[in-house]
């Protein structure tokens, strides 16, 4: 077990990433949250005290971890929360695992395919975030946010992304990771939209300050391949 960096301060930044739009979208809910963290947060730490650094990656197999840990090595963070976009639910899910296996139809932004394959030859089948994500659910729920325990990443890059950040993350020293995956927002004439932005917003600064308080033990055994 690798111990927690004390250097980093209670205000040390945590850092928030999304995805371009993809699949001939024209927008991603996950960036367009990242814009209003990144404008509410220019003047400095939020009024909950969050200080965070944003960071827009590419729908692409490899290619979005690669630009991530570029990132990560540059620079200390007090935790890492991945969002992105799926088709088809209707709450803000928690990810609380991530499957070593990409097996998805659609082709990535660079026009790959990725059909039953093993992210990781030589690793585990899955990976388990060893952070209490039921803990950070139950308490969204009491406050009545719109929230779901999900054990499935897909099978896309959200996954993948997902898997390798958890398999290399006592390599890349950080405290704590979590993906959420958020609802695709319905056009706005739409009155069955199922979570406003407002509300994701809401959530995801939420989720950022419940987070650091259990990242105790929180830990990944594997190194990364």
């Amino acid at each position: 077990m690798w111990e927690i960096d004390r250097s980093r301060t209670p205000l040390s930044p945590t850092l928030v990433t999304g995805f371009l739009p993809f699949a001939g979208n024209t927008d991603n809910v996950s960036e367009k949250l990242l814009a209003m963290l990144k404008s509410e947060t220019n003047a400095g730490p939020t009024r909950a005290g969050l200080a965070v650094d944003v960071l827009t990656l590419p729908v692409e197999y490899g290619r979005s971890f690669q630009i991530l840990r570029r990132k990560l090595y540059q620079k200390k963070y007090q935790g890492l929360l991945m969002l992105g976009q799926a088709s088809g639910r209707r709450k803000i899910s928690l990810e609380q695992v991530a499957l070593n296996w990409a097996d998805c139809e659609l082709p990535d932004e660079a026009h790959r395919v990725q059909i039953e394959k093993k992210i990781l030859k030589t690793a585990p089948a899955a990976h388990i975030n060893p952070l209490s994500v039921r803990t950070i659910y139950r308490k969204l729920r009491d406050q009545k946010f719109p929230v779901e325990l999900s054990t499935s990443a897909g099978a896309y890059v959200c996954n993948e992304l997902y898997f390798r950040v958890l398999h290399a993350q006592s390599r890349l020293k950080i405290p704590w990771v979590l993906f959420v995956h958020l609802p695709q927002l319905a056009d706005h004439s739409d009155p069955a939209e199922p979570v406003r932005l407002s509300q994701m917003r809401d959530c995801v600064k939420e989720i950022l300050r419940l987070a650091p308080r259990y990242l105790v033990g929180a830990f990944a055994t594997s190194t990364e391949h």
